[in-house]
């Protein structure tokens, strides 16, 4: 009852995503034959954006970290709508030209833009592939000085890259060398290179920057330090990292919820731990528990987020 009652309901991705990815495959084939199709599902994904967004932040909680993967994969997705668009249009000119030669042009056109569709295609694969499996060299480079910031007890706001300059060279001791790719080149300056940053984001800006202004300001701040622990168990499987479990019983006016403690402490001895604090059994047989302390409770358990 009382997990029940802090935890937020999940989110089912592999139900969730391929909904919404069928609904922008429908808009983009649909796209070419009636363009009016195009406004109606801008304005319909607008607000399923704001309430899913809602709901993400608010009334629904995350169990699973799906890595990106999901998003990925319904992107690369979305482009069989563009698929079928093209293809329908290919089918239409080429009907067409066989009574008139003036669909001939059109036609060329869409077959060029299906060669280049493909092509991009597998460029968006391809680049998506190299951080699926990986971090980028920059945020790993991040996470690591971070890391040791923490532990060596630098200043908040100050690293120890600030504190000492670090030279190219072989690293000495425990510190952390930030990898040469981890810093990207000086930003391109005029009217062109301006462009060239911002379809080349990959070259001409790091992650830092780029979060800056793809990224909502309550996603782009950290998270809290992590302590030890949470690190050594960030990568394991829950089944190892958990710890034993708490049983909680609800207190009662007869003092029978203090013997069943007292008895279970006797029988099993240390390595159980058994409490009756903060939980109470009403005259009605209701239990309940203090709602505004809730992090008070035995078996309150923080999530760590990753």
């Amino acid at each position: 009852m009382f997990n029940r009652y802090v935890s937020l309901t999940g989110i089912g991705w592999g139900s969730y995503y391929p909904k919404y990815t069928n609904l922008g495959v429908i808009a983009l084939a649909y796209s070419c034959i009636a363009p009016l199709v195009l406004g109606f599902a801008t304005v319909g994904f607008a607000l399923l954006y704001l309430a899913f967004r809602y709901n993400v932040l608010f009334t629904l909680g995350t169990q699973i970290d799906t890595k990106g993967r999901a998003y990925a994969r319904a992107l690369q997705q979305l482009t069989v709508g563009i698929y079928l668009a093209e293809f329908c249009l290919i089918g239409l000119f080429a009907i067409g030209s066989s009574g008139s030669g003036s669909s001939v042009g059109p036609l060329v056109l869409m077959i060029i833009f299906a060669v280049g569709t493909v092509s991009w295609h597998m460029q968006l694969r391809s680049a998506m592939s190299r951080h699926l499996t990986s971090l980028p060299s920059d945020l790993l480079a991040e996470e690591h000085c971070s890391n040791n910031d923490e532990e060596k007890g630098y200043p908040a706001g100050q690293s120890h890259t600030d504190a000492r300059k670090v030279d190219s060279g072989t690293s000495s001791g425990d510190e952390y060398q930030v990898p040469a790719s981890a810093n990207p080149p000086a930003p391109p300056t005029g009217f062109m290179g301006k462009i060239k940053g911002f379809l080349l984001p990959n070259r001409h800006a790091s992650a830092a920057a780029i979060s800056k202004y793809i990224l909502s300001p309550h996603l782009a701040n950290p998270v809290r330090p992590y302590t030890q622990q949470e690190r050594e168990a960030a990568y394991l499987h829950p089944a190892l990292s958990a710890e034993t479990p708490i049983i909680w019983l609800a207190r009662d006016e007869y003092g029978l919820s203090q013997q069943e403690v007292q008895g279970c402490r006797r029988a099993v001895g240390e390595g159980l731990e058994v409490s009756d604090e903060d939980a109470w059994v009403d005259e009605k047989g209701n239990v309940n528990w203090n709602e505004r302390e809730l992090r008070k409770a035995p078996i309150f358990e923080e999530d760590v987020r990753y």
